[in-house]
């Protein structure tokens, strides 16, 4: 019940500075914290509370990557040229460990991007055919531009369909494009899926999004999901936070209850959940991600991309690759990159 004990150390995220319920500092939270990116929301909690004294150095450590974060952020509209359009997406949470900063791009200029950050000192890092990453050389955060939200070719999700719901916001002091909360969090939640993995970042946001919700918001959201046909992504994300609501809180957003009922409750992923103790990082089953895929071939955004990427999977190289991607989602246990400060051993 580590998740559990965790969650009750951060709080319910009614807000963006949720009230620790039962505050306990240890070195394995931490490491679980970091494994679901939550680990700078973890020790912020402890330290606004007056209970943290072992993981000061982890504080620290977050304190910095946070800062770098927003340096990272508020350089952006000096980077990137003013007539691009772009949107920051999965940014929903304040505090969470996000190994990068995403930004999407609503026009095909990603080549020219490129170039103009390489220009500009950025360091490259690596490129697939619809996005690139490069890293600030300020403060060594890694930016993921992408053209499309895809898998190589295969678009799991039609960027068109939120180019409309991009707003100024000032998050750290410099206004930038970011994309609208119900945007974002029909987002996040096919990115989970595609990821294959639900992490405690993702509730966090998903929670306190739905919380600010009105019901105009609400509706714009479910309106994309079914643009995208995302509905058993939904089926089986809001499932498991459900579970984490009553069963850790007690309480959920009005507006979970009602999703649920639209797209249906996903009784094996409870079961699953349920026989796992509530523990998180927790693995989708296989059959969402089947499901998932069964119902965007309604979709024809999603069919186009998949009908133009067949012929190169017959390529070994390429099918190699996906398969190998595949098998490593399925594999791994989280998927932070750095590990730095995070023990090797419980206490």
């Amino acid at each position: 019940m580590s998740t559990v004990k965790l969650l009750k150390s951060i709080g319910y995220p009614e807000s963006n500075s949720p009230s620790p319920l039962d505050p306990f500092e240890s070195h394995e939270l931490y490491n679980l914290a970091r494994r679901n990116k939550i680990g700078s929301l973890y020790v912020k909690s402890l330290e606004s509370s007056g209970d943290i004294e072992l993981l000061e150095k982890q504080w620290e450590n977050r304190q910095d990557f946070q800062a770098r974060i927003q340096k990272t952020v508020d350089r952006l509209p000096d980077a990137i040229p003013a007539d691009t359009q772009y949107a920051i997406v999965k940014s929903g949470y304040p505090w969470v460990d996000s190994k990068d900063i995403d930004l999407i791009l609503f026009e095909d200029t990603l080549e020219e991007l490129e170039s103009e950050l390489l220009s500009q000192g950025y360091e490259f890092c690596g490129r697939s055919p619809t996005s690139f990453d490069v890293l600030d050389p300020v403060t060594e955060i890694q930016l993921d531009v992408q053209s499309q939200f895809s898998l190589q070719r295969v678009i799991y999700f039609d960027k068109m369909s939120v180019i409309d719901g991009v707003e100024q916001r000032s998050p750290y002091g410099t206004s930038i494009p970011i994309l609208r909360k119900p945007d974002d969090l029909a987002l996040i939640v096919i990115h989970s899926v595609t990821e294959q993995m639900y992490i405690l970042k993702e509730f966090y946001t998903a929670v306190s999004m739905l919380e600010s919700f009105s019901r105009e918001q609400f509706e714009r959201f479910f309106d994309i999901i079914e643009q995208n046909e995302i509905q058993p992504a939904c089926s089986s994300f809001f499932t498991i936070t459900q579970e984490l609501c009553e069963h850790v809180f007690q309480r959920s957003p009005d507006f979970l209850q009602e999703i649920l009922d639209r797209v249906g409750t996903s009784d094996r992923e409870q079961q699953a959940f349920h026989s796992k103790g509530f523990s998180t990082p927790h693995k989708y089953r296989g059959g969402t991600g089947i499901r998932t895929v069964v119902r965007k071939m309604r979709n024809p955004v999603f069919r186009r991309s998949l009908v133009s990427q067949l012929p190169r999977l017959l390529h070994p190289s390429t099918a190699f690759y996906i398969l190998s991607q595949v098998v490593t989602r399925r594999e791994r246990e989280h998927y932070v990159h750095d590990t730095s400060d995070m023990s090797q051993s419980g206490e």
